[in-house]
């Protein structure tokens, strides 16, 4: 079925997997990603942004990236938004959506969505004079899928620029399916249009939703890319993706990327730690994934790695 023009991908913040050596590479290697989600940045005890941080949010040259922030206050909001304006971002993502326990237990994430007041207090004092664009990365809820409603009945308030939505509650992680009629019912109660994010991991799986949610036209996909680099070329179907490419493209992105970990880490070590990470969901592309995982991760050194890399290209 064609697409429908408007069809936008973004690349979801994944903490730890999408920094900007992964973003970078990715954009120059592959095409139809239309933005690049960077994962949240936050302050430390000190006041200061990790300086890892702000090596991850610096502007990379032609590519589209929308900065993530991690915070429950408007002062944090505006503070690390003024940071982030300085560096010549004109919008700014609010998290909402994390759901992983050590986060939301801080009011934060997915752990701020049980109290729509303190949103509305955010947002108020947001609106009075934003200094950047603000969309809003967010889920279900944290408990359960009906927190959302009251959230909603806040954001419909607000001139927010996107609202990206994940239909899972907090709790459950990234576990089971995630609920596609709660998206529906929710799109249909905002004002906003809504972003479409969840278990988007293959070319065929998007026909299904993009033909239940025929007016969704922006869609954010993470785990499916991160495993298939290849995957929003796929979806917009190119004239010019030619499967036959896939491992000779697929090589030289790897080796790029593991260039560029040496370069930033100074050790092999660490690069090697780097690129099993990232294989984690890259071996999910494979026939054999179990297989091809256990091989990466069995690569104790440097040369055993690029053998076993080259092993799986040829063979799988």
């Amino acid at each position: 079925m064609p697409l429908n023009i408007q069809t936008n991908i973004s690349l979801a913040p994944l903490q730890g997997f999408t920094d900007r050596i992964y973003r970078t590479l990715h954009a120059r290697h592959f095409k139809r990603v239309d933005r690049y989600f960077i994962p949240y940045i936050e302050f430390q005890n000190d006041g200061n942004v990790k300086r890892a941080h702000q090596r991850d949010v610096q502007i990379i040259e032609g590519v589209e990236q929308v900065p993530q922030v991690l915070c429950n206050s408007f002062d944090h909001l505006f503070r690390l938004s003024m940071y982030l304006k300085e560096l010549g971002y004109s919008e700014v993502n609010l998290n909402l959506g994390c759901p992983y326990p050590m986060v939301a237990k801080r009011k934060k994430g997915s752990g701020l969505l049980p109290f729509p007041d303190e949103i509305k207090i955010l947002l108020q004092e947001w609106f009075t004079n934003p200094p950047l664009d603000l969309s809003i990365k967010l889920r279900l809820g944290y408990e359960n899928p009906n927190e959302i409603y009251p959230v909603l009945e806040v954001l419909n308030l607000f001139p927010l620029k996107e609202i990206i939505l994940h239909p899972r509650i907090g709790k459950d992680l990234y576990k089971g399916s995630a609920n596609i009629e709660d998206f529906e019912k929710v799109n249909e109660y905002s004002k906003h249009p809504l972003t479409y994010n969840g278990d988007i991991d293959s070319s065929g799986k998007f026909q299904i939703f993009s033909k239940r949610f025929i007016t969704t036209g922006n869609w954010m996909i993470g785990r499916g890319i991160l495993s298939n680099p290849f995957l929003a070329e796929e979806i917009k179907q190119l004239d010019s993706f030619r499967e036959v490419d896939k491992n000779s493209r697929l090589k030289i992105f790897l080796e790029d990327l593991w260039e560029a970990y040496e370069l930033q880490y100074g050790q092999p070590a660490q690069s090697l730690n780097k690129m099993k990470q990232h294989w984690i969901y890259l071996a999910e592309s494979f026939e054999n994934p179990v297989k091809v995982f256990k091989m990466i991760k069995k690569s104790n050194k440097t040369v055993v790695y690029k053998q076993n890399v080259r092993r799986i290209l040829e063979e799988f």
